[in-house]
């Protein structure tokens, strides 16, 4: 990561503004959907500023001043990446100000802030009006949010801006892995509209689309997800989709094909001015999501709306057993070639000095181990094995490799291998990953140390996997927010005055997003729905979420231990017979490094909670690994080749009982 010199774009950005009269420019990181993850084309942030995080909001102003907000997870990356034209101003830190209150003190009074009315929630804008009001030091100031309307003020000045993606789009097979055709999804979908009394939906999110009409496209990197819009009445549907495409797979005439369930299909670039030129679903109660755009709403009116959590993202949510198998065997898979890569760097840490191809390569065909060990080129190592996985698609986000220093960064990114710090037999690395297959989205983290950990680092790691423990053994209510969750799971590490600046857990997808909504275990995510005039909603029965406490010394280390798990039925009944309780059950099957644990520290009940998954984690490995190697090389489950023996062997020191340690 380097900076970048941020000036003649500003310098172009301002003149843009002075021809509005604009005297501030609020830029959100989001794309018009929303997104978390974006296509190259809404990188806008990152195109004004140099700063390539995922989260984040950009103001700047016309009288020089420039800042970017960030949470935990990103303030050591913006810190590296800013130039001196930018304050980074750290979410989540005391003094750090809110974007109305800096907003206030460095316009001057009456100004005029812009904004693509597109990209802001119309919500979080009411919000952020309200708060520049209120803090604006002349009573009679009247700033102002103004939307710019016709085009995104950075898009002006993007000259070589990437083109929109628009790739191919599959269909997901109904039996095998989405559980129920689309048709059933919009029946289910309409009778949670009919007891609110909505209707008609509105949706723009990529991912509550592709799930509701079974399809999967590639518009943006690491997301199945195709660029498009949908408006659900009572009685039919009008998606909004780019579906000239190159290679396509689905003939939407032929898929859309129902007298019972009619589906319109509309260029996606006609979306604003059907919704402003066709009045007639416009009759009803009209049910918008929490997070629509002002453009929306303004089409919509906002006399005939209500915002609420998407029906969709709640159903989305709820996995069916379908999903919940298909999920389970994804992870499994994925969980053997990543247990194939830690058994390969250990050979190469104990008997390799370090040099990647002194030792058997991993058993996967036509893949060399890279020359030596840096962090891009083990990154690089884990992301080809993984890759040939069975019904492995590619990535679900970009891998993260943090060797010593650089694993505090906590999303750490490697531009290239010049920039990659080597990873020695003395290093601690975090390595974060996970994959998109046909059934299933996979994201783990784990934290090795490749030869013998000092003090210190296994007081951290220990730390960390007793609050891992203390979470993934819980028994809680059904519906529990997982604000609370969160708590629980930083309890043990704050008695031992620590703490980590991200999420504990966040959503899964089922071959869909890797962070997806609208659950997830943050102590700011009630805050940020109570920001919506919303309950933050609970965890239930099928949910996929992680869970993933960390511990980041600056300048030292990083360490992060991150499991999916699946939300079950705890057996035990409530004592008042009413309230389902609710437990986790791990669906990724990597063991936890032993030498970096003190059975002492971590404590009786975090011990056995490590000793009853690591017996699950070899009873399912090993039972993989003999069916792989039989179905591929005709063999019986004993005779492995050299590479697999190394990983059954790993495995099975990796999860012997953590008493036989201080034995």
């Amino acid at each position: 990561m380097r900076k970048f010199d941020s000036t003649e774009r500003l310098s172009l950005l301002r003149r843009e503004m002075r021809s509005r009269n604009l005297d501030a420019f609020l830029l959100p990181m989001q794309d018009y959907h929303f997104s978390e993850y974006l296509a190259a084309a809404d990188e806008r942030v990152a195109f004004i500023s140099g700063f390539t995080g995922s989260a984040g909001n950009a103001v700047i102003s016309a009288n020089g001043k420039a800042a970017l907000w960030t949470d935990g997870r990103y303030h050591n990356q913006a810190f590296v990446q800013l130039d001196d034209n930018w304050i980074l101003m750290c979410e989540g830190l005391p003094d750090v100000p809110t974007i109305p209150s800096w907003l206030a003190k460095i316009t001057p009074s009456s100004s005029r802030i812009g904004f693509d009315p597109n990209q802001v929630p119309f919500v979080l804008l009411q919000t952020f009006q309200r708060d520049l009001s209120a803090a604006s030091p002349e009573p009679d100031a009247a700033r102002q949010f103004v939307p710019v309307e016709g085009a995104n003020l950075i898009d002006l000045i993007w000259s070589n801006r990437p083109t929109r993606p628009t790739r191919p789009i599959r269909a997901v097979p109904v039996a095998s892995f989405a559980g129920y055709s689309w048709e059933a999804k919009l029946d289910i979908l309409r009778e949670r509209m009919k007891a609110k009394s909505a209707t008609s939906l509105v949706l723009s999110q990529l991912d509550e689309i592709a799930w509701l009409f079974n399809l999967r496209g590639s518009d943006i990197s690491y997301n199945p997800v195709f660029f498009s819009y949908a408006v659900v009445t009572m009685e039919e549907v009008h998606l909004f989709v780019d579906w000239k495409r190159g290679a396509i797979s689905v003939n939407f005439e032929e898929y859309f094909r129902s007298a019972t369930h009619p589906v319109h299909i509309h260029s996606y670039f006609e979306f604003s001015s059907w919704l402003n030129s066709n009045s007639a679903w416009r009759s009803g109660r009209i049910w918008l999501p929490a997070v629509s755009s002002h453009s929306l709403v303004s089409a919509v009116s906002e006399k005939w709306c209500f915002f609420d959590v998407s029906p969709v993202s709640t159903l989305k949510a709820v996995k069916n057993s379908h999903e919940v198998e298909g999920i389970r065997l994804a992870i499994l898979v994925d969980s053997l070639a990543l247990c194939d890569f830690l058994a390969w760097l250990e050979d190469v840490a104990q008997n390799g000095g370090m040099n990647p191809r002194a030792v058997v390569p991993c058993n996967v065909e036509g893949v060399e181990p890279p020359q030596c060990a840096t962090e891009a080129s083990l990154a690089t190592y884990l992301d080809k094995i993984r890759s040939a996985a069975e019904g492995c698609l590619g990535l679900s986000f970009s891998t993260i490799p943090g060797a010593d220093a650089n694993g505090a960064v906590i999303h750490y990114h490697v531009d290239d291998d010049n920039e990659s710090a080597p990873v020695t037999a003395s290093s601690l690395f975090l390595v974060d990953s996970g994959g998109q297959y046909e059934t299933g989205t996979t994201d783990v983290t784990r934290t090795v140390h490749l030869g013998t950990p000092t003090e210190e680092q296994i007081a951290d790691y220990t730390q960390v996997l007793k609050a891992h423990a203390t979470l993934a053994s819980l028994i809680f209510p059904d519906n529990t927010p997982g604000t609370k969750l969160d708590v629980v799971c930083r309890a043990s590490m704050w008695r031992d005055r620590r703490d980590y600046a991200h999420g504990t857990g966040h959503g899964v997808g089922a071959n869909l997003c890797v962070h997806e909504g609208p659950i997830g275990m943050s102590y700011r995510r009630s805050q940020a729905y109570a920001s919506l005039g919303l309950l933050e909603p609970g965890i239930q029965k099928n949910m996929v979420v992680t869970i993933e406490p960390g511990y980041y010394v600056d300048g030292k280390h990083g360490i992060r231990l991150e499991n999916v798990v699946l939300v079950v039925d705890s057996g035990q009944a409530a004592r008042d017979s009413t309230t389902q309780f609710l437990a986790f059950d791990a669906l990724t099957l990597v063991p936890f490094q032993r030498r970096l644990i003190d059975v002492e520290a971590l404590g009786p009940e975090a011990a056995a909670w490590v000793d009853a998954y690591h017996a699950v984690v070899r009873e399912r490995l090993l039972a993989r690994l003999a069916l792989v190697e039989a179905e591929h090389h005709n063999m019986d489950g004993n005779a492995l080749n050299p590479a697999r023996r190394r990983t059954r062997d790993w495995i099975l020191r990796e999860t012997e009982a953590l008493c036989k340690l201080t034995n």
